[in-house]
Protein backbone atom coordinates (compact mmCIF):
# COMPACT_ATOMS: atom_id res chain seq x y z
CA UNK A 1 0.00 0.00 0.00
CA UNK A 2 1.17 3.33 -1.10
CA UNK A 3 0.75 5.77 1.96
CA UNK A 4 0.33 9.19 1.27
CA UNK A 5 0.25 12.89 3.20
CA UNK A 6 -2.59 15.51 3.22
CA UNK A 7 -0.03 17.10 2.71
CA UNK A 8 -1.80 32.16 3.13
CA UNK A 9 -3.03 59.17 4.78
CA UNK A 10 -4.45 56.19 6.80
CA UNK A 11 -7.43 58.02 8.50
CA UNK A 12 -9.89 56.18 10.49
CA UNK A 13 -13.18 55.55 11.50
CA UNK A 14 -15.05 57.10 14.20
CA UNK A 15 -18.27 54.88 15.83
CA UNK A 16 -20.59 57.41 14.43
CA UNK A 17 -19.54 56.53 10.50
CA UNK A 18 -20.78 53.17 9.35
CA UNK A 19 -23.84 53.26 11.34
CA UNK A 20 -27.12 54.29 11.90
CA UNK A 21 -28.59 54.15 15.08
CA UNK A 22 -27.23 51.78 16.89
CA UNK A 23 -24.48 51.64 20.04
CA UNK A 24 -22.44 48.90 20.87
CA UNK A 25 -20.86 48.82 24.31
CA UNK A 26 -17.20 49.59 24.45
CA UNK A 27 -15.99 45.84 26.60
CA UNK A 28 -15.95 42.94 24.91
CA UNK A 29 -18.93 40.80 23.60
CA UNK A 30 -18.76 37.25 24.27
CA UNK A 31 -18.43 35.31 20.90
CA UNK A 32 -22.06 34.94 20.70
CA UNK A 33 -22.87 38.05 21.12
CA UNK A 34 -20.34 39.03 18.27
CA UNK A 35 -22.26 36.20 16.62
CA UNK A 36 -25.79 37.83 16.87
CA UNK A 37 -24.96 41.18 15.50
CA UNK A 38 -22.32 39.82 13.08
CA UNK A 39 -25.38 37.39 11.47
CA UNK A 40 -27.68 40.42 10.91
CA UNK A 41 -25.17 42.36 8.54
CA UNK A 42 -23.29 39.65 6.54
CA UNK A 43 -24.16 39.46 2.94
CA UNK A 44 -24.10 36.53 0.59
CA UNK A 45 -22.89 37.40 -2.70
CA UNK A 46 -23.89 34.87 -5.63
CA UNK A 47 -24.79 34.96 -9.18
CA UNK A 48 -21.34 36.22 -10.31
CA UNK A 49 -19.64 34.32 -7.43
CA UNK A 50 -19.61 32.80 -4.46
CA UNK A 51 -18.60 35.48 -1.69
CA UNK A 52 -20.10 37.36 1.29
CA UNK A 53 -19.60 41.35 2.54
CA UNK A 54 -21.42 43.48 5.04
CA UNK A 55 -23.56 46.01 4.85
CA UNK A 56 -21.62 49.64 6.00
CA UNK A 57 -24.13 52.46 5.18
CA UNK A 58 -27.57 53.24 4.39
CA UNK A 59 -29.31 56.36 2.20
CA UNK A 60 -33.03 55.70 2.22
CA UNK A 61 -33.44 52.83 0.37
CA UNK A 62 -29.86 52.08 -0.58
CA UNK A 63 -27.93 50.08 1.07
CA UNK A 64 -23.83 50.01 1.06
CA UNK A 65 -21.97 46.49 1.41
CA UNK A 66 -17.83 46.51 1.65
CA UNK A 67 -16.48 43.03 -0.08
CA UNK A 68 -13.72 41.99 -1.47
CA UNK A 69 -12.97 43.44 -5.21
CA UNK A 70 -12.24 40.13 -7.12
CA UNK A 71 -15.60 39.10 -5.81
CA UNK A 72 -17.56 41.48 -7.90
CA UNK A 73 -15.44 40.56 -11.17
CA UNK A 74 -18.08 39.07 -13.09
CA UNK A 75 -21.50 40.76 -13.99
CA UNK A 76 -24.58 39.02 -12.57
CA UNK A 77 -24.46 39.46 -8.91
CA UNK A 78 -27.00 39.53 -5.97
CA UNK A 79 -26.84 39.94 -3.01
CA UNK A 80 -28.72 37.67 -0.25
CA UNK A 81 -29.62 39.20 3.14
CA UNK A 82 -30.14 37.68 6.69
CA UNK A 83 -33.77 37.35 5.63
CA UNK A 84 -33.04 34.88 2.37
CA UNK A 85 -34.09 37.80 0.24
CA UNK A 86 -32.62 38.48 -3.10
CA UNK A 87 -31.67 41.80 -4.41
CA UNK A 88 -30.14 42.90 -7.42
CA UNK A 89 -26.80 44.76 -7.27
CA UNK A 90 -27.27 48.61 -8.50
CA UNK A 91 -23.75 49.97 -8.38
CA UNK A 92 -20.30 48.38 -8.11
CA UNK A 93 -16.93 50.31 -7.29
CA UNK A 94 -13.96 49.29 -7.81
CA UNK A 95 -11.02 50.87 -5.40
CA UNK A 96 -8.05 52.25 -6.85
CA UNK A 97 -4.22 51.46 -6.79
CA UNK A 98 -5.76 48.01 -7.47
CA UNK A 99 -6.66 47.64 -3.47
CA UNK A 100 -8.92 44.05 -3.47
CA UNK A 101 -12.23 46.16 -1.95
CA UNK A 102 -15.29 47.03 -3.84
CA UNK A 103 -18.20 48.82 -2.43
CA UNK A 104 -21.89 47.68 -3.58
CA UNK A 105 -25.30 49.03 -3.40
CA UNK A 106 -28.59 47.46 -3.55
CA UNK A 107 -31.85 48.77 -2.61
CA UNK A 108 -34.40 47.36 0.10
CA UNK A 109 -37.24 48.79 1.55
CA UNK A 110 -36.54 46.44 4.71
CA UNK A 111 -34.70 47.28 7.44
CA UNK A 112 -31.05 45.89 8.10
CA UNK A 113 -28.35 46.38 10.43
CA UNK A 114 -25.96 48.82 9.58
CA UNK A 115 -22.30 47.07 10.98
CA UNK A 116 -20.21 49.59 13.07
CA UNK A 117 -15.98 49.68 12.49
CA UNK A 118 -13.39 50.09 14.36
CA UNK A 119 -12.41 53.57 14.91
CA UNK A 120 -8.29 52.23 14.68
CA UNK A 121 -7.73 49.17 13.12
CA UNK A 122 -3.85 49.76 13.98
CA UNK A 123 -4.73 48.94 17.42
CA UNK A 124 -5.28 45.49 16.75
CA UNK A 125 -2.19 43.49 18.38
CA UNK A 126 -1.01 39.58 17.52
CA UNK A 127 -2.74 37.52 19.83
CA UNK A 128 -6.28 38.85 19.89
CA UNK A 129 -9.39 37.00 19.12
CA UNK A 130 -11.00 37.93 16.06
CA UNK A 131 -14.15 36.23 14.30
CA UNK A 132 -14.87 36.14 10.45
CA UNK A 133 -18.76 35.61 9.43
CA UNK A 134 -19.48 34.55 5.58
CA UNK A 135 -21.48 32.09 3.51
CA UNK A 136 -19.03 29.18 2.67
CA UNK A 137 -19.57 26.38 0.74
CA UNK A 138 -18.68 23.52 2.40
CA UNK A 139 -17.76 19.85 1.36
CA UNK A 140 -21.07 18.15 2.63
CA UNK A 141 -23.58 21.08 1.76
CA UNK A 142 -24.82 22.28 -1.61
CA UNK A 143 -25.63 25.84 -0.42
CA UNK A 144 -23.53 27.92 1.49
CA UNK A 145 -24.71 28.51 4.96
CA UNK A 146 -23.77 31.65 7.37
CA UNK A 147 -20.72 30.41 9.16
CA UNK A 148 -18.82 32.46 12.54
CA UNK A 149 -15.20 31.23 12.88
CA UNK A 150 -13.03 32.11 16.00
CA UNK A 151 -9.13 32.40 15.53
CA UNK A 152 -6.64 34.97 16.35
CA UNK A 153 -4.51 37.59 14.98
CA UNK A 154 -1.14 36.56 13.93
CA UNK A 155 0.02 39.88 12.80
CA UNK A 156 -0.69 43.40 11.60
CA UNK A 157 1.27 45.38 9.82
CA UNK A 158 1.76 48.92 9.02
CA UNK A 159 3.16 47.53 5.55
CA UNK A 160 0.71 47.19 2.61
CA UNK A 161 1.26 44.10 0.44
CA UNK A 162 -0.35 42.72 -2.81
CA UNK A 163 -3.43 44.34 -3.05
CA UNK A 164 -3.56 46.03 0.01
CA UNK A 165 -3.46 42.82 2.57
CA UNK A 166 -1.64 43.49 5.85
CA UNK A 167 -3.76 41.63 8.54
CA UNK A 168 -2.97 38.27 9.42
CA UNK A 169 -4.88 35.84 11.00
CA UNK A 170 -5.51 31.91 11.91
CA UNK A 171 -9.22 31.66 11.51
CA UNK A 172 -9.73 28.21 9.37
CA UNK A 173 -11.62 30.25 6.03
CA UNK A 174 -13.37 28.34 3.00
CA UNK A 175 -13.97 29.56 -0.65
CA UNK A 176 -17.21 31.70 0.24
CA UNK A 177 -15.51 33.29 3.38
CA UNK A 178 -13.97 36.32 0.71
CA UNK A 179 -15.17 39.44 1.32
CA UNK A 180 -16.45 38.88 4.92
CA UNK A 181 -16.30 41.16 7.40
CA UNK A 182 -12.96 40.48 10.28
CA UNK A 183 -14.93 41.36 13.74
CA UNK A 184 -12.90 42.32 17.12
CA UNK A 185 -14.65 41.17 20.39
CA UNK A 186 -16.34 44.33 20.58
CA UNK A 187 -18.44 43.34 17.71
CA UNK A 188 -16.54 46.18 15.32
CA UNK A 189 -15.23 45.43 11.46
CA UNK A 190 -11.03 45.50 11.84
CA UNK A 191 -10.93 44.34 8.41
CA UNK A 192 -12.34 42.28 5.28
CA UNK A 193 -11.19 38.81 4.31
CA UNK A 194 -10.10 38.14 1.48
CA UNK A 195 -6.75 36.31 0.28
CA UNK A 196 -6.87 32.52 2.58
CA UNK A 197 -4.15 29.88 2.61
CA UNK A 198 -4.73 27.80 -0.63
CA UNK A 199 -2.83 24.85 1.57
CA UNK A 200 -5.15 24.80 3.99
CA UNK A 201 -7.75 23.25 1.45
CA UNK A 202 -7.63 19.31 1.94
CA UNK A 203 -6.05 17.94 -1.27
CA UNK A 204 -8.36 15.10 -2.69
CA UNK A 205 -5.99 13.32 -4.47
CA UNK A 206 -3.63 10.37 -3.52
CA UNK A 207 -0.57 13.82 -3.26
CA UNK A 208 2.98 11.46 -2.20
CA UNK A 209 4.69 14.72 -1.60
CA UNK A 210 3.81 15.87 2.07
CA UNK A 211 2.30 19.93 1.99
CA UNK A 212 3.16 21.68 5.08
CA UNK A 213 0.07 23.87 6.15
CA UNK A 214 0.45 27.74 7.10
CA UNK A 215 -3.38 28.12 8.11
CA UNK A 216 -2.77 31.80 7.74
CA UNK A 217 -4.74 33.94 6.15
CA UNK A 218 -4.86 37.49 4.98
CA UNK A 219 -7.13 40.87 5.16
CA UNK A 220 -7.60 44.54 4.42
CA UNK A 221 -7.44 46.68 7.33
CA UNK A 222 -10.72 49.27 8.12
CA UNK A 223 -7.91 51.99 8.12
CA UNK A 224 -6.98 51.10 4.74
CA UNK A 225 -10.18 51.00 3.42
CA UNK A 226 -10.58 54.44 4.95
CA UNK A 227 -7.55 55.77 3.28
CA UNK A 228 -8.37 54.25 0.06
CA UNK A 229 -12.07 56.02 0.25
CA UNK A 230 -10.65 59.37 1.25
CA UNK A 231 -8.34 59.35 -2.08
CA UNK A 232 -11.40 58.24 -3.86
CA UNK A 233 -13.92 60.66 -2.45
CA UNK A 234 -16.08 58.56 -0.59
CA UNK A 235 -17.27 61.12 1.86
CA UNK A 236 -20.29 59.34 2.86
CA UNK A 237 -18.98 56.36 4.34
CA UNK A 238 -16.49 59.05 6.44
CA UNK A 239 -16.51 60.42 9.36
CA UNK A 240 -17.73 64.07 9.58
CA UNK A 241 -15.13 64.86 12.31
CA UNK A 242 -11.88 62.18 11.82
CA UNK A 243 -9.83 60.68 14.50
CA UNK A 244 -5.50 61.09 14.44
CA UNK A 245 -3.81 58.04 14.14
CA UNK A 246 -0.26 57.61 15.06
CA UNK A 247 0.94 54.81 13.22
CA UNK A 248 3.16 52.88 15.13
CA UNK A 249 6.09 51.12 13.26
CA UNK A 250 5.82 47.10 13.37
CA UNK A 251 8.53 46.09 11.47
CA UNK A 252 8.02 42.11 12.79
CA UNK A 253 4.14 42.18 11.87
CA UNK A 254 5.31 43.08 8.47
CA UNK A 255 7.45 40.57 7.67
CA UNK A 256 4.60 38.22 9.00
CA UNK A 257 2.53 39.83 6.42
CA UNK A 258 5.37 39.48 3.85
CA UNK A 259 5.85 35.82 4.39
CA UNK A 260 2.16 35.10 4.47
CA UNK A 261 1.96 36.63 0.96
CA UNK A 262 4.54 34.84 -0.78
CA UNK A 263 3.46 31.39 0.23
CA UNK A 264 0.34 31.23 -2.11
CA UNK A 265 3.35 32.01 -4.56
CA UNK A 266 5.53 29.15 -3.39
CA UNK A 267 8.55 31.74 -2.78
CA UNK A 268 9.53 29.42 0.12
CA UNK A 269 13.19 31.84 0.31
CA UNK A 270 11.29 35.04 0.42
CA UNK A 271 9.73 33.55 3.62
CA UNK A 272 12.71 31.73 4.93
CA UNK A 273 14.52 35.37 4.60
CA UNK A 274 11.51 37.21 6.14
CA UNK A 275 11.65 34.90 9.02
CA UNK A 276 15.76 35.07 9.26
CA UNK A 277 15.06 39.04 9.97
CA UNK A 278 12.27 38.76 11.94
CA UNK A 279 13.83 36.16 14.28
CA UNK A 280 16.40 38.77 14.77
CA UNK A 281 14.65 41.53 15.19
CA UNK A 282 12.29 39.56 18.22
CA UNK A 283 13.20 36.08 18.83
CA UNK A 284 10.34 35.35 21.33
CA UNK A 285 7.73 36.35 19.27
CA UNK A 286 4.47 34.07 18.59
CA UNK A 287 4.81 32.14 15.86
CA UNK A 288 8.03 32.88 14.02
CA UNK A 289 9.77 29.96 14.57
CA UNK A 290 6.47 27.62 13.18
CA UNK A 291 6.14 29.90 9.57
CA UNK A 292 9.79 29.54 9.63
CA UNK A 293 9.71 25.86 10.12
CA UNK A 294 6.77 25.53 7.10
CA UNK A 295 9.61 27.29 4.70
CA UNK A 296 12.09 24.94 5.68
CA UNK A 297 10.05 22.11 5.47
CA UNK A 298 9.13 23.14 1.67
CA UNK A 299 12.98 23.96 0.89
CA UNK A 300 13.97 19.94 2.06
CA UNK A 301 15.32 21.10 5.24
CA UNK A 302 13.65 18.27 7.26
CA UNK A 303 16.27 18.84 10.43
CA UNK A 304 15.87 22.63 10.32
CA UNK A 305 12.05 22.12 10.27
CA UNK A 306 11.61 19.70 12.88
CA UNK A 307 13.65 22.04 15.22
CA UNK A 308 11.88 24.96 14.05
CA UNK A 309 8.79 23.65 14.76
CA UNK A 310 10.29 22.04 18.34
CA UNK A 311 11.07 25.78 19.02
CA UNK A 312 7.36 26.76 18.76
CA UNK A 313 6.16 24.50 20.95
CA UNK A 314 8.63 25.10 23.50
CA UNK A 315 7.22 28.56 23.31
CA UNK A 316 3.49 27.45 22.69
CA UNK A 317 2.71 24.17 23.75
CA UNK A 318 -0.65 23.95 22.86
CA UNK A 319 -0.42 24.74 18.94
CA UNK A 320 -1.72 21.25 17.29
CA UNK A 321 -0.44 22.75 14.11
CA UNK A 322 3.41 22.47 14.94
CA UNK A 323 3.13 18.95 16.41
CA UNK A 324 0.92 17.75 13.30
CA UNK A 325 3.68 19.35 10.82
CA UNK A 326 6.83 18.34 12.96
CA UNK A 327 5.27 14.86 12.51
CA UNK A 328 4.57 15.19 8.63
CA UNK A 329 8.40 15.89 8.20
CA UNK A 330 9.19 12.64 10.68
CA UNK A 331 6.98 10.63 8.41
CA UNK A 332 8.77 12.17 5.52
CA UNK A 333 11.72 10.99 7.03
CA UNK A 334 10.56 7.27 8.18
CA UNK A 335 10.65 8.31 11.66
CA UNK A 336 7.27 6.32 12.67
CA UNK A 337 7.47 6.11 16.04
CA UNK A 338 8.10 9.66 16.46
CA UNK A 339 5.81 10.78 13.71
CA UNK A 340 2.60 8.40 15.81
CA UNK A 341 3.81 10.86 18.89
CA UNK A 342 3.49 14.19 17.10
CA UNK A 343 0.11 13.09 15.67
CA UNK A 344 -1.11 11.56 19.34
CA UNK A 345 -0.80 15.03 20.76
CA UNK A 346 -2.11 16.75 17.57
CA UNK A 347 -5.12 15.59 18.14
CA UNK A 348 -5.12 15.42 21.79
CA UNK A 349 -5.15 19.48 21.82
CA UNK A 350 -7.69 19.30 18.58
CA UNK A 351 -9.42 16.52 17.76
CA UNK A 352 -11.09 17.88 14.88
CA UNK A 353 -8.58 17.68 12.23
CA UNK A 354 -9.65 15.16 9.53
CA UNK A 355 -6.02 15.33 8.07
CA UNK A 356 -4.18 14.60 11.01
CA UNK A 357 -6.54 11.46 11.57
CA UNK A 358 -5.60 10.36 8.20
CA UNK A 359 -1.86 10.73 8.52
CA UNK A 360 -1.77 9.23 12.00
CA UNK A 361 -3.38 6.36 9.97
CA UNK A 362 -0.70 6.23 7.68
CA UNK A 363 1.94 6.00 10.08
CA UNK A 364 -0.04 2.82 12.36
CA UNK A 365 0.26 1.04 8.63
CA UNK A 366 3.94 1.68 8.28
CA UNK A 367 4.11 0.18 12.32
CA UNK A 368 1.81 -3.23 10.93
CA UNK A 369 -1.07 -1.96 13.20
CA UNK A 370 -3.48 -2.11 10.16
CA UNK A 371 -6.87 -2.57 12.49
CA UNK A 372 -5.36 0.52 14.18
CA UNK A 373 -5.10 2.16 10.38
CA UNK A 374 -8.71 1.55 9.80
CA UNK A 375 -10.01 2.85 12.71
CA UNK A 376 -8.09 6.29 12.13
CA UNK A 377 -9.00 6.26 8.57
CA UNK A 378 -13.34 6.00 9.81
CA UNK A 379 -12.33 8.78 12.38
CA UNK A 380 -10.97 11.07 9.08
CA UNK A 381 -14.23 10.33 6.91
CA UNK A 382 -16.26 11.03 10.40
CA UNK A 383 -15.01 14.17 10.57
CA UNK A 384 -14.61 15.20 6.90
CA UNK A 385 -16.93 12.53 4.76
CA UNK A 386 -16.00 13.80 1.66
CA UNK A 387 -12.12 12.84 2.39
CA UNK A 388 -11.58 10.84 -0.47
CA UNK A 389 -8.26 9.29 -0.14
CA UNK A 390 -9.42 8.08 3.17
CA UNK A 391 -11.77 5.79 1.71
CA UNK A 392 -9.38 4.35 -0.59
CA UNK A 393 -7.11 3.66 1.44
CA UNK A 394 -9.16 2.28 4.45
CA UNK A 395 -10.38 -0.19 1.65
CA UNK A 396 -6.93 -1.28 0.47
CA UNK A 397 -6.17 -2.08 4.54
CA UNK A 398 -9.19 -3.94 4.32
CA UNK A 399 -8.07 -5.89 1.55
CA UNK A 400 -4.21 -6.70 3.00
CA UNK A 401 -6.50 -8.31 6.02
CA UNK A 402 -8.96 -10.59 4.10
CA UNK A 403 -12.29 -8.62 4.30
CA UNK A 404 -12.90 -7.99 0.60
CA UNK A 405 -16.36 -6.99 0.65
CA UNK A 406 -15.89 -4.26 2.89
CA UNK A 407 -12.99 -3.24 0.89
CA UNK A 408 -15.14 -3.13 -2.00
CA UNK A 409 -18.00 -1.16 -0.46
CA UNK A 410 -15.04 1.32 0.30
CA UNK A 411 -14.00 1.48 -3.64
CA UNK A 412 -17.71 1.88 -4.20
CA UNK A 413 -18.02 4.90 -2.33
CA UNK A 414 -14.96 6.52 -3.17
CA UNK A 415 -16.11 5.60 -6.67
CA UNK A 416 -19.69 7.12 -6.00
CA UNK A 417 -17.93 10.43 -5.13
CA UNK A 418 -15.97 10.87 -7.99
CA UNK A 419 -12.35 10.31 -6.88
CA UNK A 420 -9.70 11.87 -8.70
CA UNK A 421 -7.92 8.75 -9.25
CA UNK A 422 -10.40 6.37 -10.69
CA UNK A 423 -8.49 3.91 -12.30
CA UNK A 424 -6.76 3.45 -9.48
CA UNK A 425 -10.04 2.65 -7.17
CA UNK A 426 -11.82 0.36 -10.28
CA UNK A 427 -8.24 -1.67 -10.18
CA UNK A 428 -8.24 -2.23 -6.44
CA UNK A 429 -11.60 -2.86 -6.60
CA UNK A 430 -11.24 -5.51 -9.14
CA UNK A 431 -8.50 -7.21 -6.68
CA UNK A 432 -10.98 -7.28 -3.75
CA UNK A 433 -13.60 -8.55 -6.26
CA UNK A 434 -11.24 -11.34 -7.51
CA UNK A 435 -10.48 -12.56 -4.08
CA UNK A 436 -14.27 -12.52 -3.44
CA UNK A 437 -14.78 -14.79 -6.14
CA UNK A 438 -16.73 -12.51 -8.37
CA UNK A 439 -14.14 -13.10 -11.47
CA UNK A 440 -16.29 -11.71 -13.97
CA UNK A 441 -17.44 -8.63 -11.87
CA UNK A 442 -13.18 -8.08 -11.50
CA UNK A 443 -12.38 -8.49 -15.24
CA UNK A 444 -15.35 -5.60 -15.92
CA UNK A 445 -13.55 -3.40 -13.28
CA UNK A 446 -10.24 -3.72 -14.53
CA UNK A 447 -11.68 -3.57 -18.09
CA UNK A 448 -12.56 0.03 -16.99
CA UNK A 449 -9.89 0.89 -15.39
CA UNK A 450 -7.92 0.91 -18.21
CA UNK A 451 -10.27 2.74 -20.54
CA UNK A 452 -9.38 5.56 -18.14
CA UNK A 453 -6.15 8.52 -17.51
CA UNK A 454 -3.56 6.89 -15.46
CA UNK A 455 -3.20 3.39 -16.79
CA UNK A 456 -1.39 1.40 -14.06
CA UNK A 457 0.70 -1.62 -14.82
CA UNK A 458 -1.46 -3.71 -11.86
CA UNK A 459 -4.39 -3.29 -13.80
CA UNK A 460 -3.15 -5.05 -16.99
CA UNK A 461 -1.21 -7.32 -15.21
CA UNK A 462 -4.19 -8.41 -12.96
CA UNK A 463 -6.70 -8.49 -15.74
CA UNK A 464 -4.26 -10.47 -17.99
CA UNK A 465 -3.72 -12.93 -14.90
CA UNK A 466 -7.96 -13.28 -14.89
CA UNK A 467 -8.13 -13.74 -18.64
CA UNK A 468 -5.70 -16.46 -18.53
CA UNK A 469 -7.58 -18.16 -15.77
CA UNK A 470 -10.30 -18.02 -18.09
CA UNK A 471 -8.73 -19.36 -21.03
CA UNK A 472 -8.34 -16.31 -22.79
CA UNK A 473 -4.75 -17.14 -23.65
CA UNK A 474 -3.90 -14.36 -26.06
CA UNK A 475 -5.23 -12.36 -24.82
CA UNK A 476 -4.36 -12.22 -21.43
CA UNK A 477 -0.45 -12.65 -22.92
CA UNK A 478 -1.14 -9.46 -24.52
CA UNK A 479 -2.09 -7.52 -21.27
CA UNK A 480 0.61 -8.95 -19.39
CA UNK A 481 3.29 -8.18 -22.38
CA UNK A 482 2.02 -4.87 -22.03
CA UNK A 483 2.76 -4.83 -17.68
CA UNK A 484 6.59 -6.14 -18.72
CA UNK A 485 7.13 -3.17 -20.86
CA UNK A 486 6.10 -0.52 -17.95
CA UNK A 487 7.63 -2.83 -15.20
CA UNK A 488 9.51 -6.09 -15.56
CA UNK A 489 9.22 -7.35 -12.42
CA UNK A 490 5.77 -8.45 -12.81
CA UNK A 491 7.28 -11.74 -13.70
CA UNK A 492 7.95 -12.70 -10.35
CA UNK A 493 5.74 -14.01 -8.00
CA UNK A 494 7.94 -12.78 -5.03
CA UNK A 495 7.32 -8.91 -6.83
CA UNK A 496 3.57 -9.64 -6.53
CA UNK A 497 3.46 -10.82 -3.04
CA UNK A 498 5.60 -7.99 -1.75
CA UNK A 499 3.02 -6.31 -3.35
CA UNK A 500 0.40 -7.95 -1.21
CA UNK A 501 -1.73 -9.41 -3.41
CA UNK A 502 -4.28 -11.83 -2.21
CA UNK A 503 -3.64 -15.51 -2.28
CA UNK A 504 -5.81 -16.45 -5.14
CA UNK A 505 -4.09 -13.33 -7.38
CA UNK A 506 -0.75 -15.57 -6.53
CA UNK A 507 -2.27 -18.75 -6.94
CA UNK A 508 -3.32 -17.97 -10.83
CA UNK A 509 -0.07 -15.55 -11.05
CA UNK A 510 1.83 -18.88 -10.94
CA UNK A 511 0.15 -20.62 -13.43
CA UNK A 512 0.59 -17.67 -15.57
CA UNK A 513 3.95 -17.29 -15.04
CA UNK A 514 4.58 -20.39 -16.35
CA UNK A 515 3.63 -19.66 -19.74
CA UNK A 516 7.45 -19.37 -21.68
CA UNK A 517 6.50 -15.83 -23.21
CA UNK A 518 5.84 -14.52 -19.55
CA UNK A 519 9.38 -15.35 -18.34
CA UNK A 520 10.32 -14.18 -21.40
CA UNK A 521 11.38 -17.25 -23.04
Amino acid sequence: MNNYLLLSPLATICGAILVLGYVLPASALSPVEVQRLAKQSTVRIKGCSNASGVIIHKSGSSYTILTAAHAMRNSGCQIVTTDDNEYGVTQVKLFINNVDLAVVKFDSTKSYRVAKATDNSDRVESGESIYISGFPLTSTISEPIFTFVQGKVVGNGNKLQKRGYSLVYDNPTLPGHSGGPVWNENGEIIAIHGQGDVDTKLKQTDNPEIRIKTGFNLGITINTFTKMATQMGLKEYLPAEPVAVTTTPKPVDDLIASAIARESKGDYQGILADMNQAIAIDPKKDRLFYIRGNAKAELGDRQGAIDDYTSDIAMNPKRSESYYNRGNVRFKLGNWQQALIDYNSSISIDPKRAAVFYNRANVRYKLQDKQGSIDDYTRAIAVNPTLLAAYSSRGWVKYELGDYQSAISDYNLAISMNHPLLSKIYSQKAFAQYEQGQKTEAIASWRKALNLPNIMPDSQFGLAIALFAQGKQEEALQYGAAALRTDKKFNELSYLRDKNWGPKMLEDAALFLQNPRMRGK
